[in-house]
């Protein structure tokens, strides 16, 4: 699609029987000039493997918009999902928002990726994407909030929300499974785990963050009986001049198996990268690993930031920056 050719509004609708689908929304190639992708809708069904693409199957580049796509998946059924790009965004393209959800199944695997599949770089803009998943046990979950690989230059991520099923695996990426880098911003995202799950939270980057990127002030609310690791802004290092965002975790109360917070970094912090000042609530667990800001080491002349730390069980805390009580 290229000009300024518009996608219309189509509906997809699959039936309960074991076949494999691939279904692209507007182009199955690239979008690019000012083309602009439909509002579409796909809905899955059990025993099926499902492949849509909410707008593009390549790239999006130019001004190319992507529409506020649905993706629904139902039952028992393997499902990959791109809200608008299954490769890469570039220039000023910007994604749509769109929503992404998953009910009812058991022997569920879902990778949601809200905008692009690849990379987005130049000053590509994510969507603010929803994600809302309520299956049943045995589910695996993976939610990519903007790309599923880096973000570079100035690209930037949407507000996204997410909240993983009970009793499921739910992986979390804000904004990029990769690295961060140039001036790439991460969105201000909202994270909510349910009953009895296994979860990972990555508040912007799966990988690490480097150059002037610099990660959203995140939201993560924990939930009764789940294991949870969280990042609040990289997975792995941060260098140069990254700067963390001011995240907020909070535990919902009663007993929670065990958690490992890092405030910014799972890795270690260089050059003159900042950690955010960062809030941590917790009402239970039976052990709390919590670092203020790296997993690492810190050297060169990082910053880590004024984090508040509350628990109320016993813990182990690192940064001498933070504050850590027991409620």
């Amino acid at each position: 699609m290229f000009d300024f050719s518009k996608g219309g509004n189509d509906t997809f609708t699959a039936l309960p029987i074991s076949t494999t689908t691939t279904a692209y929304g507007d182009a199955g190639d690239d979008m690019s000039d000012h083309s602009k992708g439909g509002n579409d809708t796909f809905t899955g069904a059990s025993l099926g493997t499902y492949t849509f693409y909410g707008d593009a199957g390549g790239n999006m580049f130019g001004h190319a918009q992507g529409g506020g796509d649905s993706f629904r998946a139902e039952g028992d059924s393997f499902n990959t999902f791109y809200g608008d790009a299954g490769g890469d965004m570039s220039d000023h393209s910007k994604g749509g928002n769109d929503t992404f959800s998953s009910e009812v199944g058991r022997r569920v695997d879902n990778t949601f990726y809200g905008d692009a599949g690849g990379n987005m770089f130049g000053f590509a803009q994510g969507g603010d994407d929803t994600f809302l998943t309520q299956t049943k046990q045995g589910a695996d979950h993976t939610f990519y909030g903007d790309a599923g690989g880096e973000m570079s230059d100035h690209s930037r991520g949407g507000n996204d929300t997410f909240q993983g099923s009970r009793q499921a695996t739910n992986t979390f990426f804000g904004d990029a499974g990769s690295n961060m880098s140039g001036n790439a911003q991460g969105g201000d995202d909202s994270f909510t785990s349910r009953t009895d799950s296994n979860n990972t939270f990555y508040g912007d980057a799966g990988g690490d963050m480097s150059d002037y990127s610099k990660g959203g002030n995140d939201t993560f609310t924990g939930a009764f009986f789940s294991t949870n690791t969280f990042f609040g802004d990289a997975g792995g290092n941060m260098s140069d001049h990254a700067q963390g965002g001011d995240d907020r975790y909070t535990d919902l109360g009663g007993a929670i198996p065990s958690k490992t917070l890092y405030g910014d970094a799972g890795g270690d912090l260089s050059g003159f990268a900042a950690g955010g000042n960062d809030n941590f609530t917790s009402a239970g667990g039976s052990e709390i690993t919590f670092y203020g800001d790296a997993g690492g080491s810190m050297f060169d002349h990082a910053l880590g930031g004024d984090d508040v730390a509350v628990f109320g069980v016993w813990r182990r805390c690192h940064d001498a920056r933070q504050r850590c009580g027991r409620q």
